[in-house]
């Protein structure tokens, strides 16, 4: 396992990260648009560049406060179709596409917050991009939850293989795959873990089965 010091500083410079670049983008933008000398074609540029930073920071912002803050340690129900929004704009900002298939009656933001981790575990097997299925149905009513990886030869990678298991990657743990130790935490908080198979050539497949409807965390001081 992992001590919570570290935990903590890994996940904090994960989203530290991940905010780098659309922040760069809203920065740089600015630093041009108080140039009194800028032309109007450079002007117009730079209000784009703004533009598309901010959109890109406010679905990173959504996208990590759900799977990485508290807002995703709720029992209540979940609105699905805010959640499918936040996702796809994040994932949208990458190479791969997202589809969906749910139907289930009971998805918790805790539900949401595994099924974001799982998405992120599909995303690392496709670096020249594909399409990501995730498919929610009910089975004797606890909500089991399975996530297509389907694009041209996707990438299984060893510390993936090593995070489903449960087991601890080759290099250890650190800010670029923390993300990998909370997806596991979170699903035995759902008493539940999560399976890899990979099917054929183009297709990986991630399984988390029978979720319980709430989850085994200590709830005690948290408001």
């Amino acid at each position: 396992m992992i001590d919570s010091s570290s935990l903590s500083a890994f996940i904090a410079s994960r989203i530290c990260h991940d905010m780098v670049s659309p922040v760069s983008s809203v920065t740089s933008a600015m630093e041009m648009l108080d140039d009194e000398t800028l032309g109007e074609e450079m002007r117009a540029a730079s209000e784009d560049l703004l533009r598309d930073g901010a959109l890109k920071l406010g679905s990173y912002i959504k996208f990590l406060r759900y799977a990485f803050g508290a807002m995703g340690q709720s029992d209540s129900v979940a609105d699905i179709h805010e959640a499918k929004s936040i996702i796809e704009a994040y994932v949208n900002l990458h190479r791969p596409t997202i589809e969906w298939d749910i139907e289930t009656a009971h998805f918790t933001y805790h539900h949401v917050r595994l099924m974001m981790h799982v998405v992120l575990f599909a995303m690392t097997c496709l670096p020249r991009g594909g399409v990501i299925s995730v498919e929610v149905k009910d089975h004797h009513g606890l909500p089991s939850l399975v996530i297509y990886a389907r694009g041209e030869r996707p990438k299984l990678k060893p510390e993936v293989v090593a995070a489903a298991a449960g087991e601890t990657p080759e290099g250890g743990w650190s800010s670029r795959n923390v993300n990998l130790l909370l997806a596991t935490m979170v699903a035995r908080e759902l008493d539940t873990n999560i399976s890899v198979n990979q099917t054929s050539d183009t297709e990986i497949v991630f399984a988390a089965s029978k979720l319980s409807l709430t989850a085994q965390i200590d709830r005690e001081g948290i408001s």
